[in-house]
């Protein structure tokens, strides 16, 4: 069961004028069928995300691109001013797992303004604090805020604070 109702593919701007969702649940199991798992299941040429927070989010065992707020994106988007906290725990080797994106694949990707307090643990591969894996993309990050004493992230292969793999 997922516990939460994900909203599909998103090309649009979603403005959270510094609103709070709490308690983002998602539980998965180990086929495609529990890919590309976020708020959105996927940003779209031209999305724009910000001034939101994610509170208290729990995802567990999504088979393949996980992220707080998208588990894909597919062309240039935008991501601003986000506070994330919770935990993200995997145990199907699960592949591309970040803070904020699964996967970004093409165009540029430009990430800013984060608070990252989450806990990314489990056995899976391409595993980063902001984006799992970054494609035939332009990947641009700044101001960037972890709170080490909560930002954990364990895996496989490919991990990394920020960016698990780029390619």
């Amino acid at each position: 069961s997922t516990g939460m109702n994900k909203i599909e593919s998103f090309a649009g701007i979603y403005d959270g004028n510094g609103h709070c969702i709490n308690d983002m649940n998602y539980h998965g199991g180990n086929s495609s069928n529990y890919s590309n798992v976020g708020l959105f299941t996927e940003l779209k040429n031209g999305a724009e995300v910000k001034s939101l927070n994610l509170g208290n989010i729990t995802f567990t065992d999504v088979y393949k691109n996980c992220g707080a707020i998208a588990g894909l994106s597919s062309g240039s988007i935008t991501i601003d001013n986000i506070s994330i906290s919770g935990s993200m725990s995997f145990e199907n080797e699960s592949a591309n797992i970040g803070g904020i994106l699964g996967c970004a694949n093409k165009g540029v990707q430009k990430i800013t303004n984060i608070t990252n307090n989450l806990s990314i643990n489990g056995t899976a591969s391409q595993v980063g604090g902001v984006v799992g894996c970054v494609q035939n993309s332009t990947f641009e990050c700044s101001q960037f805020t972890v709170n080490t004493t909560q930002f954990n992230v364990k895996g496989n292969s490919n991990i990394g604070g920020i960016v698990g793999r780029i390619y």
